[in-house]
């Protein structure tokens, strides 16, 4: 439940000029977790929004939101950000059709609330995943593009020197998202949360260009990857190892390009063939 009071403040012709709301300390659910509001104090009058030290928490997570804004250039709301969940953050662009998760700690600004909006923030997310696999740390930046009305992205994940390079925009007014990806020996455990009904195991090393982009409710990945590192085919029994092979997406298709692994002896196979997806989901073996 979400405590707090509401106070008008009249002008000297007897008129509504703002409002103080006093915080109380409530409890909030974020998802399936019980947060804390503590007490705090927000408020609206002459045309300035004035917020002191209001903070939602829940053990060392938390946001916490300090500021002013107004007519003046240097207003500012800040939010510092510890610990949270990135699947919370990412609830507030209603994006959850490609899985990533992780614990993001930083800072956002917001300037010029009432006119022109200008926002950013520099976040750093510790055990960054996408579709359950491992990708390191990410350090992200990210800025309000007014003219495009689009978050711009500059980011990049270090997993023990395994680098992956994020560069493009999510869109929540148009609904978009468009990110170019480089991968520089990029961990490959993704690449199990599509082929787990029939291989195992799968410890690759990933170099290439990809990009995920489309509609938030239909994303595809498209581009160019090469696979390195060793896999178990469940259907055989048997462990393979694969050196380079070359690995293409298109629309809704993930082609093998008559790939080349061994087993254990040195014997070669050769894999060609499809996986058949619906916008990363519905996976199809064909």
């Amino acid at each position: 439940d979400f405590n707090s009071s509401l106070r008008l403040l009249e002008n000297k012709n007897g008129g509504i000029a703002g409002v103080d709301v006093p915080v109380l300390p409530s409890k909030v659910f974020v998802r399936d977790t019980l947060f804390n509001i503590s007490e705090s104090y927000v408020k609206y009058a002459d045309d300035v929004l004035a917020i002191r030290d209001f903070e939602i928490q829940h053990g060392q997570q938390h946001v916490i939101l300090h500021g002013r804004a107004g007519r003046n250039m240097n207003d500012s709301i800040e939010a510092d950000i510890n610990d949270i969940d990135v699947p919370y953050i990412l609830d507030f662009v209603k994006f959850d059709d490609v899985a990533f998760a992780g614990k993001a700690s930083g800072r956002a600004v917001v300037k010029n609330l009432f006119s022109t909006p200008q926002a950013s923030a520099s976040l750093v997310v510790q055990d960054f995943m996408f579709e359950e696999g491992r990708m390191g740390t990410l350090y992200a930046n990210a800025r309000w593009n007014n003219e495009d009305e689009q978050i711009d992205i500059d980011a990049l994940c270090d997993d023990e020197g395994r680098l992956t390079k994020i560069d493009g925009y999510v869109s929540p007014p148009r609904n978009y998202i468009d990110l170019g990806i480089q991968a520089y020996n990029t961990r490959g455990e993704f690449v199990a949360n599509y082929c787990n009904s029939f291989l195992s195991n799968t410890e690759l090393s990933i170099p290439g260009d990809v990009r995920v982009w489309g509609d938030l409710s239909f994303v595809n990945l498209t581009g160019v990857a090469n696979a390195s590192g060793k896999m178990h085919v469940k259907s055989l029994g048997v462990d393979y190892t694969l050196d380079n092979q070359l690995v293409e997406l298109v629309p809704n298709d993930i082609i093998f390009m008559n790939d080349t692994i061994r087993d254990k002896y040195g014997n070669k196979a050769v894999v060609s063939g499809a996986l058949h997806h619906k916008n990363l989901s519905r996976i199809l073996e064909i």
